[in-house]
């Protein structure tokens, strides 16, 4: 007598903070992420360049928004 045992994973569902979300990550990263800020920096608006941040608080490119929207902007 042969068993055969056929199992299937459950399907997980992961929830992801925003965080995790908005990293990148491989070789393309810091391109994918430039790319992102120059469409963000097109649009021509604080919020803009807020939402850059926020999605990349630590990359290189948000202290240049972070410039940018003093500069055009003022502080809030």
């Amino acid at each position: 007598m042969i068993l055969t045992v056929a199992s299937a994973a459950p399907a997980l569902s992961v929830h992801t903070s925003s965080a995790e979300e908005n990293m990148q990550e491989g070789p393309y990263s810091d391109q994918a992420i430039a790319g992102e800020y120059a469409r963000l920096k097109a649009r021509g608006t604080r919020e803009a360049l807020e939402l850059f941040i926020e999605r990349h608080p630590h990359h290189p490119l948000a202290r240049e928004a972070r410039n940018e929207i003093e500069q055009c902007y003022g502080r809030k």
